[in-house]
């Protein structure tokens, strides 16, 4: 009977770190969309009048 609890919940783990993998790999995705776009607004855009907006972010 604890054998059986043991599998289920290392079939649980396992199940969950395929979940948490997408995850990341989504964060990631995200982050370089949010870097590429604001490089884009940094090449398009005043980089002074941007540079500006950053630094009132910090």
């Amino acid at each position: 009977m604890n054998f059986l609890k043991e599998i289920k919940c290392i079939m649980c783990l396992v199940k969950c770190s395929k979940y948490l993998y997408f995850a990341k790999k989504a964060l990631c995705f995200v982050t370089i969309l949010i870097s590429a776009a604001m490089l884009l607004g940094l090449a398009c855009g005043d980089g002074k009048d941007m540079a500006k907006k950053l630094r009132g972010m910090m």
